[in-house]
């Protein structure tokens, strides 16, 4: 069962968002408002937790090390789609609308519309306060999802190479003992006595990896 990996990693992610929230929210100059800065907290709590389960998820398929690089400066848009798969996409949603639609973003310019909305027009990111609460609950989904994913993967799916164990030398000892024995039991005397001395002889090495 794979899934208090997951769990062990909810007060790394709480720990972490809120040093990171205390350190830089009111340093920033992010809006005052204390119930902001909690919901800044929880969002970057859920994306550090994503992210690691997104990455424990990863590296459970691709078992080996593999390396992907998107380059370009826009995405196509036949791949406009893949906006909405992006747990950081939630994220980021979730921090403009909590500070932009704060309330000393609300003065009304010349265009009819606040200042705060037209910055996030301007970035593409012009979405209603409600869409907060939805970026928490995608990042809730992403991270249940993952967290499947990464046990399903390490139940069911094998390594592609060999594997190997690393055993103690007494471990090793005790096993070669067994293997030793086995074979002498059958041969003469002397082989016996052969077989013994070898059996008896220390190994230098701490650690045996096995093949």
């Amino acid at each position: 069962m794979r899934s208090p990996a997951a769990i062990l990693k909810v007060p790394l992610s709480f720990l972490e968002a809120f040093v990171w929230t205390a350190l830089t929210y009111y340093v920033i100059g992010y809006s005052p408002e204390v119930s902001r800065f909690s919901r800044q907290f929880l969002l970057l709590f859920l994306v550090h937790l994503t992210s690691t389960s997104m990455y424990r998820f990863t590296a459970s398929i691709f078992q080996t090390v593999v390396a992907s690089t998107l380059a370009g400066t826009s995405m196509p848009a036949w791949l406009e789609w893949g906006f909405w798969l992006s747990p950081l996409t939630y994220g980021e949603i979730g921090l403009t609308v909590n500070e932009f639609l704060a309330p000393r973003w609300g003065k009304v310019s010349s265009a009819n519309a606040t200042i705060g909305q037209q910055i996030l027009e301007s970035r593409g990111l012009n979405f209603h306060g409600y869409f907060y609460w939805i970026s928490v609950g995608a990042l809730i989904g992403f991270t249940v999802l993952f967290n499947a994913g990464f046990t399903l993967a390490l139940t069911f799916l094998k390594y592609p190479g060999k594997t190997r164990a690393i055993i103690s030398s007494e471990k090793y000892n005790q096993l070669q003992g067994k293997i030793d024995g086995g074979i002498c039991a059958g041969k003469n005397k002397s082989t016996t006595s052969a077989c013994s001395k070898s059996s008896t002889e220390p190994d230098k090495g701490r650690l045996v990896f096995t093949l």
